[in-house]
């Protein structure tokens, strides 16, 4: 193997790395972001099983956007 093929392999996986770099981190912080909204429905929907009450549950209740807790919208992906 000759020096020059040695900075040929090099530069690519060089390149490569610019390129799947962020395209990694980007899914890495996706799954994260899935992850967190997956525990969040579960834990609301054990807080319902349970019938326990929060502030957000109370009758007439909404949201700093103005929703009521019944409008609320499930950010579960389908698999």
């Amino acid at each position: 193997m000759t020096t020059q093929t040695l900075l040929d392999w090099f530069t690519f996986l060089v390149l490569f790395a610019l390129v799947a770099g962020p395209a990694l981190a980007g899914q890495a912080r996706e799954r994260r972001i899935d992850r967190q909204l997956r525990q969040a429905e579960r834990r609301e929907l054990a807080a319902d099983a349970s019938g326990a009450t929060d502030a957000a549950g109370a009758a007439g209740a909404t949201d700093a956007a103005g929703a009521t807790p019944s409008a609320r919208v499930s950010y579960s992906r389908a698999a």
